[in-house]
């Protein structure tokens, strides 16, 4: 999806509209914006990706939209993954890189005390899929396992109506954590000869 003109989102019973710069507007589904979500193309705009996410969740506040457990996984742990690239980008800074497909997303700095590494959203997605919803379906089989990542995933935001979507304590100490575990599996070499997916 384009994204580089859509400035604005509204929820329908017929989807969620996309309004463009130009005042134009294109009705996509619930599942197909998702699909946009989950497929990065907010990944360069993660603050436009929160109002297509406000969408879709005020048009399944609204009845419009019935999502699976499934689909639910996905909308939150976008929100996680967008929301720890962007504390981590107001900790530690941030630039705009070239996603491969003519677009850019936003990369941040992520520290601790003896390392560094350079996020994104959709390794964020990645590293959050493998441990925090691989564990839940391990324990909770397919269907209950999406229930409790979604409430696991829930647990890690706090909504502040004055700030927006920001980690909670338990998800910010919950990520660091899988972080420095990361910093020490590269620094002890198992990743040597393993190619890195941005």
């Amino acid at each position: 999806m384009n994204t580089s003109n859509i400035n604005a989102f509204e929820h329908s019973e017929q989807g969620v509209i996309l309004i463009t710069d130009a005042a134009n507007q294109e009705a996509i589904s619930y599942s197909e914006a998702l699909d946009a979500l989950n497929e990065g193309s907010f990944d360069g705009d993660l603050l436009l990706g929160f109002e297509l996410v406000l969408a879709i969740s005020k048009g399944e506040r609204d009845g419009f939209f019935n999502p699976t457990n499934q689909q639910r996984v996905i909308l939150w742990r976008w929100i996680v993954a967008a929301s720890f690239v962007m504390e981590q980008a107001d900790n530690n800074g941030s630039h705009q890189a070239d996603n491969g497909k003519d677009g850019k997303i936003t990369a941040a700095v992520y520290r601790n005390k003896r390392a560094a590494l350079t996020i994104y959203a959709a390794s964020e997605r990645l590293l959050l899929a493998n441990h925090i919803e691989g564990a839940a379906y391990d324990h909770y089989g397919a269907e209950n396992g999406a229930s409790m990542a979604v409430a696991m995933y829930r647990d890690f935001i706090n909504l502040e109506p004055r700030q927006g979507c920001r980690l909670s304590e338990l998800g910010s100490e919950m990520l660091a954590m899988l972080h420095d575990d990361l910093i020490r599996a590269i620094e002890n070499g198992e990743f040597s000869g393993i190619t890195t997916i941005h």
